[in-house]
């Protein structure tokens, strides 16, 4: 086992403070649409609003932070972080906790990139792969623990109560980059023209469009896996904590298999995944008189999904020259595929259209993410590169 310093530690349990923040809603749904008076998909579009600040807010707050150093930019979006989920704690209306969430979300995103640029500042280049992976493990870890966490907190303290973990352990992070992470001085590098020419490939693009319906098909059925399990499955709400901790789990195996295989074969891994997210899928939807078809099929989604971005960035980073832009893009790509998925799984509830409706949308979604692979797969056949 490889030691990092501690504050890349630190910096991975940052993001999962903050990464349970972002998942949470998904296992509080019922009870804050009760407490707030709202539907269950008002509800399910703060999960949309949360990513949406990711999408444009996140940028733009790193643009702003990028001239001072890096442990003073970590300390200011942990604080921002932590003022809006304070907010959000203690709202009494959903338009209030609304633009909390946004806020969340944006300052979320802005860590992301902070983040990984402190690690590469403590190790050597060599080791920065291992350092990333443990700085963003914390996004994996906050799906096993923090999410069916956050469930039972919900279940014999109520919503607020996850929502309060999340404070305490981001207050406790921010002390922790106080204390430990050293201060590096922020460095501008590369030209603006390089990154800006790097967009213009189409190939980069029809990568991040597979990116794109990967998330928005995973997103629109997790949003609402709550309602689905208890007004559609048929589980009591004392084992829905359980369900997520094995979708967590499962997640977590598949990130660690993905990351093993990614650098080397990032399609053939997105591919069949693809195949496995829908074969998830059509089993959530067609076997759902069955508890155990279900809970196997929600096993068999948490093995795939989210834990494909890794072989997504690799892919990425195989079709044109890897820049700070690109990966900006891709990130964004994939917050975006969070907000559409969860919107359109809420929007679909909402028509009235039941609560197995969203799994149809991600079935949808995720048979155009393997069309939008068949041109790779295509020229799998001749001997180049991905």
């Amino acid at each position: 086992m490889v030691i990092m310093p501690l504050p890349i530690y630190i910096l991975g349990f940052t993001l999962f403070a903050m990464t349970t923040s972002e998942f949470m809603v998904a296992g509080l749904i019922s009870s804050m649409a009760q407490d707030l008076q709202v539907s269950i998909p008002d509800i399910g579009y703060l999960i949309t609003i949360y990513s949406l600040g990711m999408v444009v807010g996140g940028p733009l707050l790193a643009a702003v932070l990028i001239k001072v150093g890096n442990k003073t930019a970590l300390l200011v979006i942990s604080l921002l972080f932590l003022a809006a989920q304070s907010v959000a704690t203690f709202s009494h209306s959903w338009e209030l906790l609304a633009v909390a969430r946004f806020f969340t979300g944006l300052s979320s995103a802005a860590f992301f990139g902070f983040a990984l640029l402190a690690a590469s500042k403590m190790v050597d280049p060599a080791r920065f792969g291992v350092a990333a992976s443990i700085v963003l493990g914390g996004m994996m870890i906050a799906m096993v623990f923090g999410l069916p966490l956050s469930a039972l907190l919900d279940r014999y303290l109520g919503w607020r109560a996850a929502f309060s973990l999340v404070i305490v352990l981001t207050a406790l992070a921010a002390l922790g980059i106080m204390l430990f992470v050293p201060e590096v001085k922020a460095e501008k590098q590369g030209s603006i023209r390089a990154e800006v020419n790097s967009v213009f490939h189409p190939g980069l693009w029809l990568a991040y469009s597979t990116s794109f319906f990967i998330i928005a098909a995973t997103f629109a059925v997790f949003s609402y896996f709550v309602p689905y399990f208890s007004g559609a499955a048929g589980f009591s709400t004392k084992s829905i904590p359980a369900i997520l901790f094995a979708y967590g789990l499962c997640s977590v195996i598949g990130n660690i298999i993905v990351g093993r295989v990614a650098d080397k074969i990032p399609l053939r891994v997105i591919f069949y995944g693809g195949l496995l997210l829908i074969a998830a899928l059509i089993g959530l939807y067609t076997l759902v008189e069955s508890k155990t078809a279900v809970l196997l099929s929600v096993m068999m989604m948490g093995l795939t999904g989210i834990t494909l971005t890794p072989a997504m960035s690799a892919r990425v980073f195989r079709v044109t020259e890897n820049t700070s832009l690109i990966n900006t893009l891709h990130t964004s790509v994939i917050c975006l595929g969070v907000v559409v998925g969860s919107w359109g799984g809420g929007y679909a509830i909402d028509a009235g259209l039941g609560f197995r409706s969203p799994i149809l949308l991600g079935l949808v979604l995720a048979a155009i993410a393997m069309l939008t692979m068949l041109p790779g797969v295509r020229l799998r056949r001749q001997p180049v590169p991905e």
